[in-house]
This record gives structure tokens, sequence and C-alpha cells, in this order.
């Protein structure tokens, strides 16, 4: 990232994107300004986040035997969402790769993601607790239907934040930043300005 951008960095994440950002944003090392999550879980470990971890793992690597067949199964995860049809085309489009054979395969890495039982859990460890360490300034955004983080937690994770602000998008779901990326925009833009202006 140095050899891109000297920084100071701000950093963007959305669900799982967002949930390594959170133990990133405590390394001292780092020249970072700010931060925006994007509907990420209030507590990974929790119970209901784990079983939802579960279920992913166990998504078997299907094989397409074309590559029209695999895109016209392919929705965004997970389901309900409100993205637009030209988006979920534009992303279907991209989402996949041949398999060698003929066929084709998700890009996802299915493979990594059922060898992992415990995905990434020494960085997750006392999740919520690690949202009062965090110095720099942090927008957090809900999609106000999202079934990943709740009206509750969401107001939680703000408080813990030290330098926190939230914003919650109406009619949003999980998949907030494909239905409204100019609300998100709009919410994230002059904040982002302001993290950057002031070099924290």
């Amino acid at each position: 990232c140095t050899q891109l951008d000297p920084g100071p960095w701000i950093l963007v994440g959305h669900s799982q994107g967002g949930v390594l950002t959170v133990p990133t944003l405590l390394r001292d090392n780092l020249p970072i300004a700010g931060a925006v999550l994007l509907d990420i879980p209030y507590d990974p470990m929790a119970p209901e986040m784990r079983k939802t971890g579960d279920r992913l793992r166990r998504i078997p690597q299907i094989r397409y035997p074309s590559e029209a067949t695999a895109k016209r199964g392919f929705q965004p995860y997970p389901l309900p969402h409100r993205a637009p049809d030209n988006v979920v085309k534009y992303l279907a489009d991209r989402s996949f790769r041949p398999s060698g054979d003929g066929g084709f395969f998700s890009k996802f890495h299915w493979t990594r993601m059922r060898a992992l039982r415990e995905p990434d859990a020494g960085l997750l460890e006392d999740f919520p607790e690690q949202f009062r360490r965090i110095s720099c300034p942090v927008l957090a955004v809900r999609g106000g239907d999202s079934t990943i983080l709740s009206a509750e937690d969401h107001a939680e994770m703000v408080r813990r934040l030290p330098k926190g602000r939230g914003v919650t998008l109406p009619e949003a779901t999980h998949s907030l930043h494909l239905e409204q990326p100019e609300a998100v925009a709009a919410a994230a833009g002059p904040r982002l300005e302001a993290a950057r202006e002031k070099k924290i």
C-alpha cells in the first residue's frame, strides 16, 4: 500500500472486509486517517454469525456446465437484497472463471472457506471490545433492513467507538453499497475528507 500511496489512508470495508478492517485500525505502524464500516456484524463470533459461517462453508464448489448457466442463477449474498438488475448482471459477468475442463467455477474461494473452521478467530476474539480502542474517526453505516447488523447493535457499536458516527440508510439491506451507492458516498464523503485533512 505504501508503494501506491504513502498515506494517510482511509479504509473502507463491507461485511467481512469491514470486520477485518477493525483489527487493522489497531495497528500502530500504519498511517490510517479514518475508516468506513459498511454493515459489519457487531460480533462475528456470536452464535448466529458462527452458524452463518458454518452454512457458507458447507456450500460446495459448484461446476457449472457453461458461463451462461453460472450467470443465470447468480445473486448477491445474503438474500433478500435490492440491488438493481443491471448491478447484479455486472457482478455476474465478473464472478466466474473457467474450470479448465469446459465448465465454470465461482471466483469465490470456496475451498479456503471450507478449510477454515475458525476463520480469522485470533483477530476476532473480544471483537466488540476492539471498537473501544480505535483512535481514528470511524463511520459505521447500516442498511435499515440489514439481516446482519441490528439497529440495537449498530447503536452500541457507535457508542463504543471513541470517534464514531453512525448512519442508517432506510430501505437498504446488507448489500447497501450495491443498492444505494450514491447514498453511501454522500454519507461517507464529507467524513472521509475531514479525516484526511486532519491527518489523524
